[in-house]
């Protein structure tokens, strides 16, 4: 399936992430600094996504975006 987030999603999710303080909204589980990097000031998580609040992909306003374990968003499994 095609990402059809745009171009701007990767500095976008690298915001929310950081705001977030690269932390789940759910369970609080931190990315942790050995697992996330940056690359060309674009962050790089194994363990979160961002996650549209509403289900909208198409809305990315900020107040709709949050941090989230990857096995959350990507399954709807528990965090952690």
């Amino acid at each position: 399936m095609a990402d059809t987030r745009g171009w701007e999603w990767p500095a976008l999710r690298t915001k929310i992430l950081t705001r977030d303080n690269f932390q789940c909204a759910l369970c609080t589980r931190n990315c942790g600094h050995a697992s996330h990097q940056y690359v060309r000031g674009i962050a790089k998580c194994d363990k979160l996504d961002v996650d549209h609040r509403d289900g909208n992909k198409a809305n990315n306003d900020e107040r709709n975006l949050r941090s989230v374990c990857r096995s959350f968003n990507r399954g709807g499994k528990a965090c952690g």
